[in-house]
């Protein structure tokens, strides 16, 4: 019975986060020290006077005082020395070093804070010994708690449920194994190396195999899970590794990547990314020249959304004059904000709320901060909401009137640059999404002409990685919850690019952009997200449902959702221009609309959103965005 209370109690310890575990081992060390002081400060005392004072007397005396100061300078050297996270790790010998700095700290913060009310010499010695033997006491309660709870946590019985391969034998490897021992469903089976003078030594006890020995085992037994632990591992070797995997049907986890881990002082085991199951690599960032930007205002608009905020952090790492923010979400401002404040301390920020459709406010910021480069990243994007009767006109307002005005008041204030960032779903559009897009990408090249001071580009691309809305996250819910995977159509392709890159592209297209240009980024292959969620089921560790197996999560199709496409498109003609940069085109099919005549097609469409005139607003789409119909949206069905 007493067994089994304490199992619950280390289960409970055992799953808590790092913040909670610091907070109970606090609590712990704290009656560790308070029992000790009380032993050889107020005890002592209790037993000279034979009892005949109230308990709380003994306790309210002035070398009370000299305890909390030496309680509190303990906590403080074991949270910088890490101490208080030792019980819930791998406790061994290194791991005692903190507990005695700081408990020699509590010895003399005893000593000293209660030297001040001793009056003779003789009681100085005596001081020190109650101070000493407190301190020595408490080190020796301290050590035990992290015994016992080492023990019991290594010798408590459990069934185990989920065997492992660990792939790497480094120091992450190492930590990895370490954090795994408190759970004692978990059993390690092996560790796999790819260093032939690795193979058959052993660590920790356990054996090191060879990827073909592991393979040899998978084929038997493939519910061995396996747990990627490398720091040296390339991504085109992870993705080899997570497609072995996939054909054998074998769940795979990876550990948490290095920046991570030390924010968090622990490693931990994550989900594979959409960039660990797409062959797509991020660029490093000193690839191209940035020294443009340094003193210069920066301001990006949808600083909080995907785009808008990776566009922040990379910029923040510039020598800039300001950087300002401007997001209609006050949560996502606020994050943003303070992560650049971390990352960029001496950055001069201005997070500002605003909706890009309030042209006042939008004009009266960009003529107080004065912008140099504007990066216009704010939009509403997700295309089923988007083609909804309701909500159609949002995307005219926020994507094409507001990106009109924000491009009107750029030139009036005689900002440098202009970049509109634009999708694939602008090319060819069967969305009112993709077809107001495109209408401000013709409005900003019109616009251009007329300007002498400012240069107006846009950036097309498809989609992030990671993004909101993105499948990954949808599909991982699914599998979670059991199934099914919901895909619209069996034959659906889109390109897709990491957030990093895409943002680092854009900045890169601004500072070669010379005059008013449409920039298309390399998106690589086109993925079939059938593809996609397959690998995800299989790499969960369960079987795909189908006609020759009951078992499993199923897939199901449910249609092209309203203004969705088959497949993508970047480019309006074909035909393109290299620039500088490798992964950066120039679209260089044009469609030149005066100004005069685009005060008439916006004065039209105004006209067809206030009378909910649906059929004129299309007609006015098709002719001048190439908006289609190859997919009938609910738009069309409700007209």
């Amino acid at each position: 019975m007493f067994k089994e209370i304490l199992n619950k109690i280390f289960n409970y310890l055992v799953k808590l986060n790092k913040y909670q575990k610091m907070f109970i081992v606090s609590i712990s060390d704290t009656l560790i020290l308070f029992f000790s002081w009380t032993l050889f400060f107020p005890l002592p005392l209790l037993i000279m006077t034979s009892f005949e004072n109230s308990l709380s007397y003994y306790y309210f005396q002035s070398y009370s005082l000299g305890y909390l100061i030496a309680n509190a300078i303990y906590l403080l050297s074991m949270y910088l020395s890490r101490g208080l996270k030792e019980i819930f790790r791998d406790f061994s010998l290194e791991n005692v070093s903190p507990i005695l700095l700081s408990s020699g700290l509590f010895v003399f913060s005893l000593f000293f804070s209660n030297l001040g009310d001793i009056k003779e010499n003789s009681q100085v010695y005596i001081l020190f010994i109650q101070s000493f033997a407190s301190g020595s006491i408490a080190f020796s309660l301290i050590i035990f708690s992290r015994l016992f709870f080492r023990f019991f946590i290594v010798n408590r019985k459990e069934k185990v449920s989920k065997k492992i391969f660990i792939y790497g034998t480094g120091n992450a490897a190492a930590e990895l194994f370490s954090s795994l021992t408190f759970d004692r469903r978990i059993s390690v089976v092996a560790f796999i190396s790819e260093d032939k003078d690795d193979i058959d030594r052993q660590i920790f006890g356990k054996t090191i195999l060879s990827l073909d020995e592991a393979k040899k085992v998978w084929s038997t037994n493939s519910s061995i899970q396996l747990y990627l632990a490398s720091r040296s591992l390339t991504e085109d070797r992870t993705r080899e590794l997570v497609d072995l995997c996939v054909d054998i049907g074998v769940k795979v986890k990876k550990i948490s990547t290095y920046s991570d881990m030390l924010r968090e002082s622990e490693i931990n085991l994550t989900d594979l990314s959409i960039s660990d199951l797409i062959s797509r690599k991020d660029l490093d960032d000193d690839d191209f020249n940035m020294d443009y930007l340094k003193d210069k205002n920066i301001m990006i608009t949808g600083a909080g959304g995907s785009i808008g905020s990776e566009l922040a952090r990379i910029i923040s790492k510039v020598e800039i004059k300001s950087l300002v923010l401007v997001d209609i979400s006050e949560a996502s401002l606020f994050s943003i904000s303070e992560e650049i404040k971390e990352i960029s301390e001496g950055c001069n920020l201005f997070p500002l709320i605003a909706n890009i459709k309030n042209h006042e406010k939008i004009n009266k910021i960009i003529e107080e901060f004065k912008p140099d480069i504007i990066y216009h990243a704010a939009a509403y994007k997700h295309v089923p909401i988007l083609e909804d009767k309701n909500n159609y006109k949002e995307a005219l307002e926020n994507n094409f009137f507001a990106t009109c005005n924000l491009a009107d008041t750029a030139i009036k204030n005689n900002v440098e640059k202009f970049i509109f960032v634009s999708t694939d779903k602008a090319v060819r559009p069967t969305n009112i999404m993709g077809s107001s897009k495109r209408m401000a990408e013709l409005y900003i090249e019109s616009r251009s002409s007329e300007s002498m001071n400012t240069t107006l580009s846009s950036v097309r691309f498809g989609n992030v990685m990671n993004s909101s809305g993105s499948v990954i996250p949808i599909f991982r819910r699914q599998i979670k919850n059991g199934g099914p995977i919901t895909v619209t159509h069996p034959e659906i392709i889109r390109y897709f690019m990491t957030i990093g890159e895409a943002a680092y592209l854009v900045i890169i297209s601004s500072i070669i952009s010379s005059s008013s240009q449409v920039f298309m980024l390399k998106m690589g292959d086109p993925v079939r997200i059938l593809d996609i969620a397959k690998k995800m089921i299989r790499l969960s560790g369960n079987e795909i449902k189908d006609e020759n197996n009951r078992e499993g999560i199923e897939i199901i199709f449910t249609g092209l959702r309203p203004g969705e496409k088959l497949y993508e498109e970047l480019l309006v003609n074909e035909n393109d221009a290299k620039t500088d940069h490798p992964k950066i085109f120039i679209d260089t099919s044009s469609k030149k609309i005066s100004l005069d005549k685009f005060e008439e097609i916006k004065a039209s469409i105004r006209n067809d959103l206030s009378s909910d005139n649906l059929a004129g607003l299309q007609s006015t789409l098709r002719k001048h965005a190439d908006y289609v119909t190859d997919n009938v949206s609910v738009l069309d069905l409700d007209s």
